[in-house]
C-alpha cells in the first residue's frame, strides 16, 4: 500500500491571514507550505517554472527543478510530495474543477479540511484600502455578502477545523497546538519564526514571503507601504513571538460604516462569532434612511432566508462534487436527508390511499 500524502485544504476570503496561516503549517520537517496551487499549474510548462517561487524569485532551485521531473497526466500532490520529501502539503482556495481540484480526490491523498475567518468589518476595510475607488458601502454589500453568504464555517463539523484570525494573533502558540492534534503533527517550538524554515510558496500576501527575504537576505521592502512593513520587522525582530496585527480598522471605521455592515452582513459575523455592534434609536433611524436612499433593493430579513437556502444547495453541490471524497458530515447530512424523504413519501403514498379507498 503507498503512503498517503496528506493535503491540507485551506478555505477562506481574502485579506484574512490566509498566506501567514498556510506559511506557520509550512514549519515542520514533514509540511510543505505550497499556496494556491492554480498559480504554479497555470504556469507554461514549456518555458518551466523559474518564476514559481515568490520567496526565492529566479533563485529558486526547487521549482525548476520539479519541472524537469513534473508528468502533466499525473498527480500533481503526489508528485510535489515524493520530489519535496514531505508527506503533507499545505494549500489554499484551489479553483473549483481545476486540476489543483480535481487532483484532490485520489485514494492516496488524505484531505484535512481547514475554514479560516476574520472579522468582517477588518476584511472589508482592507479590501477598501487595497481596491482605490471602492467605498465601504460598496464592500460590504456588493463583495463581502455574497462572498459570507456563501463561506461555510461551522465549529460544530468534526471534520473541519475551523480558527479566526484574531484567535491565532492573540494565542498562535494554543493555535498551532489545534493544528498539530488535527493534523497528527508536533510543530517545533520555534515555528513562529518562519523565516527560518525553507519556503517556496508561489502566491499570497506578498508581506509574508517579503518578510521571509527581509530576515534571510536583508532585501529591504518596497512599494507604497515600505514604510509599515519595516515597522513591522522591526517589531518582530525585537519580539518573534508577537505576531503583527493591523488594528488600525477599529478606529478607522465610523458609526455609518459599522451600521452598513452590520445591516448587510451582521448575522454572518455573528455565526462566525464575532460580536455585533450596537446603535442607538436615532442612529438606527439615520443611517436606515441613508441606505433606503442609497439601495434599491433592500435585504430580506437581514439575509437569513437566502443564507439558509444557500446553505442547503451548497451541500447537495458539495456532494454531487465530490462523490465518496465527501466529508463524512455532509455524507451523513444525505443520509438523514433521503431518510427523511422517503418518510415523508411513503407517509404521502399511505395518506393518499386511504383518502382514495375512502
Amino acid at each position: 500500500m503507498n503512503k498517503p500524502t496528506t493535503v491540507v485544504v485551506i478555505r477562506s476570503l481574502s485579506f484574512t491571514g490566509t498566506t501567514w496561516v498556510n506559511v506557520l503549517l509550512g514549519c515542520h520537517p514533514r509540511a510543505f507550505a505550497l499556496g494556491p496551487p492554480d498559480r504554479v499549474l497555470g504556469l507554461s510548462y514549456k518555458e518551466g517554472w523559474e518564476d514559481a517561487c515568490r520567496v526565492h524569485g529566479p533563485e529558486c532551485l526547487f521549482w525548476p527543478a520539479f519541472h524537469e521531473v513534473y508528468d502533466p497526466a499525473g498527480n500533481f500532490y503526489r508528485q510535489l510530495a515524493a520530489f519535496a520529501g514531505r508527506d503533507v502539503i499545505v494549500i489554499n482556495n484551489p479553483q473549483g474543477g481545476g486540476k489543483g481540484d480535481k487532483d484532490l480526490y485520489h485514494p492516496d491523498i488524505l484531505l484535512k479540511h481547514v475554514r479560516v475567518v476574520r472579522d468582517g468589518r477588518a476584511v472589508c476595510r482592507s479590501y477598501v484600502r487595497n481596491n482605490p475607488g471602492t467605498d465601504y458601502y460598496h464592500a460590504v454589500k456588493d463583495w463581502f455578502l455574497p462572498s459570507g453568504q456563501a463561506f461555510d464555517f461551522d465549529e460544530q463539523d468534526p471534520d473541519v477545523l475551523c480558527i479566526r484570525y484574531e484567535d491565532m494573533v492573540e494565542d498562535q502558540f494554543a493555535a498551532m497546538q489545534r493544528f498539530g492534534r488535527f493534523l497528527g503533527l508536533e510543530y517545533p517550538d520555534n515555528f513562529y519564526k518562519f523565516w527560518e524554515f525553507d519556503h517556496h510558496i508561489i502566491s499570497g500576501n506578498a508581506s509574508i514571503y517579503g518578510m521571509i527575504r527581509r530576515f534571510r537576505e536583508g532585501k529591504p521592502f518596497s512599494g507604497r507601504k515600505r514604510v509599515f512593513y519595516e515597522q513591522a520587522y522591526e517589531r518582530l525582530r525585537q519580539n518573534p513571538e508577537k505576531p503583527v496585527y493591523d488594528a488600525a480598522w477599529e478606529e478607522d471605521l465610523g458609526r455609518r460604516e459599522r451600521f452598513v455592515f452590520d445591516y448587510f452582513c451582521g448575522p454572518i459575523n455573528a455565526r462566525w462569532g464575532y460580536p455585533r455592534d450596537t446603535f442607538s434609536a436615532g442612529e438606527f433611524r439615520r443611517f436606515s434612511a441613508e441606505i433606503a436612499e442609497t439601495s434599491a433593493a433592500l435585504p430580506e430579513e437581514g439575509n437569513v432566508r437566502p443564507l439558509f437556502r444557500g446553505r442547503w444547495v451548497r451541500q447537495v453541490e458539495d456532494i454531487l462534487r465530490r462523490g465518496v471524497f465527501a466529508s463524512g458530515r455532509r455524507l451523513r447530512w444525505l443520509v438523514v436527508a433521503l431518510a427523511a424523504f422517503y418518510g415523508l413519501s411513503v407517509g404521502a403514498a399511505a395518506l393518499l390511499g386511504w383518502w382514495l379507498g375512502d
